[in-house]
Protein backbone atom coordinates (compact mmCIF):
# COMPACT_ATOMS: atom_id res chain seq x y z
CA UNK A 1 0.00 0.00 0.00
CA UNK A 2 1.15 3.53 -0.79
CA UNK A 3 2.64 5.01 2.45
CA UNK A 4 0.93 8.39 2.04
CA UNK A 5 -2.45 6.67 2.07
CA UNK A 6 -1.91 5.48 5.66
CA UNK A 7 -3.43 8.17 7.87
CA UNK A 8 -3.38 8.33 11.66
CA UNK A 9 -5.43 11.52 12.07
CA UNK A 10 -8.56 12.89 10.40
CA UNK A 11 -7.76 15.64 7.90
CA UNK A 12 -9.70 18.83 7.29
CA UNK A 13 -9.44 21.26 4.41
CA UNK A 14 -7.28 24.22 5.30
CA UNK A 15 -6.24 26.54 2.50
CA UNK A 16 -3.50 29.04 3.21
CA UNK A 17 -0.06 30.15 2.09
CA UNK A 18 3.18 29.88 4.04
CA UNK A 19 6.82 30.72 3.43
CA UNK A 20 9.68 28.41 4.31
CA UNK A 21 13.01 30.21 4.82
CA UNK A 22 14.92 27.30 6.39
CA UNK A 23 15.02 23.54 6.21
CA UNK A 24 17.15 20.62 7.29
CA UNK A 25 18.69 18.48 4.56
CA UNK A 26 19.74 15.41 6.53
CA UNK A 27 21.45 17.15 9.50
CA UNK A 28 22.51 20.38 7.80
CA UNK A 29 20.43 23.55 8.25
CA UNK A 30 19.93 25.31 4.91
CA UNK A 31 19.05 29.03 4.88
CA UNK A 32 17.23 30.16 1.73
CA UNK A 33 17.78 33.54 0.03
CA UNK A 34 14.38 33.25 -1.61
CA UNK A 35 11.67 31.49 0.38
CA UNK A 36 9.98 28.29 -0.67
CA UNK A 37 6.27 29.06 -1.07
CA UNK A 38 4.04 26.40 0.42
CA UNK A 39 0.32 26.28 -0.24
CA UNK A 40 -1.43 24.46 2.58
CA UNK A 41 -4.14 22.14 1.25
CA UNK A 42 -5.26 20.23 4.34
CA UNK A 43 -4.24 19.77 7.94
CA UNK A 44 -4.51 17.23 10.76
CA UNK A 45 -2.97 16.72 14.19
CA UNK A 46 -0.26 14.69 12.44
CA UNK A 47 0.74 17.01 9.64
CA UNK A 48 -0.18 19.06 6.58
CA UNK A 49 -0.77 18.46 2.91
CA UNK A 50 1.06 21.01 0.77
CA UNK A 51 1.46 22.12 -2.80
CA UNK A 52 4.54 23.95 -4.12
CA UNK A 53 5.66 25.22 -7.49
CA UNK A 54 9.27 24.57 -6.41
CA UNK A 55 10.77 21.15 -5.86
CA UNK A 56 10.59 19.69 -2.36
CA UNK A 57 12.54 16.60 -1.35
CA UNK A 58 11.37 13.62 0.66
CA UNK A 59 13.14 13.46 4.03
CA UNK A 60 13.82 17.19 4.36
CA UNK A 61 12.49 18.92 7.47
CA UNK A 62 10.88 22.26 6.62
CA UNK A 63 10.65 25.09 9.16
CA UNK A 64 7.75 27.45 8.46
CA UNK A 65 5.05 29.65 9.96
CA UNK A 66 1.63 28.01 9.85
CA UNK A 67 -1.38 30.37 9.87
CA UNK A 68 -4.28 28.75 11.70
CA UNK A 69 -7.35 30.62 12.90
CA UNK A 70 -6.30 33.95 14.34
CA UNK A 71 -2.74 32.86 15.14
CA UNK A 72 0.43 31.92 13.30
CA UNK A 73 2.56 29.07 14.66
CA UNK A 74 6.20 28.14 14.05
CA UNK A 75 6.23 24.46 13.04
CA UNK A 76 8.62 21.88 11.65
CA UNK A 77 7.42 19.22 9.23
CA UNK A 78 9.23 16.28 7.67
CA UNK A 79 8.48 15.69 3.99
CA UNK A 80 7.09 12.14 3.99
CA UNK A 81 6.09 11.93 0.33
CA UNK A 82 6.17 14.03 -2.84
CA UNK A 83 4.29 13.59 -6.11
CA UNK A 84 5.31 15.59 -9.18
CA UNK A 85 2.16 16.89 -10.83
CA UNK A 86 1.74 18.63 -14.18
CA UNK A 87 2.66 22.11 -12.92
CA UNK A 88 3.47 21.66 -9.23
CA UNK A 89 4.63 19.32 -6.49
CA UNK A 90 2.15 17.85 -4.02
CA UNK A 91 3.48 16.56 -0.71
CA UNK A 92 2.69 15.42 2.78
CA UNK A 93 4.54 16.76 5.82
CA UNK A 94 4.49 15.02 9.19
CA UNK A 95 4.81 17.41 12.12
CA UNK A 96 8.14 17.07 13.92
CA UNK A 97 7.57 20.05 16.20
CA UNK A 98 4.50 22.17 16.84
CA UNK A 99 3.14 24.16 19.79
CA UNK A 100 0.97 22.23 22.24
CA UNK A 101 -1.92 24.69 21.83
CA UNK A 102 -1.99 24.08 18.06
CA UNK A 103 -1.90 20.30 18.54
CA UNK A 104 -4.85 20.52 20.96
CA UNK A 105 -6.83 22.65 18.50
CA UNK A 106 -6.14 20.21 15.67
CA UNK A 107 -7.20 17.22 17.77
CA UNK A 108 -10.47 18.96 18.66
CA UNK A 109 -11.04 19.88 15.03
CA UNK A 110 -10.37 16.31 13.89
CA UNK A 111 -13.15 15.11 16.21
CA UNK A 112 -15.55 16.88 13.87
CA UNK A 113 -14.48 14.35 11.24
CA UNK A 114 -15.02 14.59 7.52
CA UNK A 115 -17.82 17.13 7.94
CA UNK A 116 -15.46 19.77 9.36
CA UNK A 117 -15.68 23.13 7.60
CA UNK A 118 -12.88 24.90 5.80
CA UNK A 119 -10.63 26.61 8.36
CA UNK A 120 -9.60 30.06 7.24
CA UNK A 121 -6.94 32.32 8.66
CA UNK A 122 -7.53 36.04 8.95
Amino acid sequence: MDPHLLRHHARVRHEDKSMCWRYYDEKELIELENPLELYIVDISAGGVGVKSFSSISKGNILIFDLPFGLSTYKVMGKVMWVDKRENCYRGGLEFVSLPFSLKESLIELSKLGEEAPLVESY
